[in-house]
């Protein structure tokens, strides 16, 4: 008899989907490369947790959501894009953001659109948050959370 193998918990999942998604659309903006080059390479490599500071367990990630929160961003990019500059607090620009800053709120924005009821705005808003404060400890990290709570009332007023 074989043990059977665990699964992530799916909020876990998502949290690790909503990691790589930052960075594919991250590497996109830097490197040029196409969606489906970028969403190959992170489907074939495994995820590891001390990227981002935390343990260096390899981490399962929920793959629909992170294909379909890339794909979302990426599709409707000039819409995310207007959105995020239309909710940035005064002295921020969008041309001004930093590709990594772009790449997180182009990603939470993206997700927030999709208004799944399993997605609760709060949840997503938490989770970019969260990753958010992996890669900066400035005013950063309240922008993500300030621009995703404006858009999620707006978008969830609409949907």
């Amino acid at each position: 008899m074989t043990a059977a193998k665990t699964r992530t918990p799916l909020p876990r999942r998502r949290a690790v989907s909503r990691l790589m998604a930052v960075q594919a659309l991250y590497q996109m903006l830097l490197s040029g490369q196409s969606e489906g080059e970028v969403l190959a390479q992170h489907l074939a490599q495994p995820v590891r947790l001390e990227d981002v500071g935390q343990d260096d367990t390899i981490a399962e990630p929920d793959t629909n959501h992170f294909v379909t929160v890339v794909r979302e961003a990426t599709g409707k990019a000039a819409e995310l894009d207007a959105m995020i500059a239309g909710s940035l607090s005064s002295g921020w620009e969008l041309e001004r953001l930093e590709p990594l800053l772009l790449s997180l709120l182009r990603a939470g924005v993206a997700e927030l659109w999709l208004g799944k009821a399993d997605l609760p705005p709060k949840a997503v808003i938490s989770e970019y948050t969260d990753i958010a404060k992996s890669f900066y400890d400035g005013p950063e990290v309240g922008l993500v959370n300030a621009v995703l709570d404006r858009l999620a009332k707006t978008l969830h007023e609409t949907i």
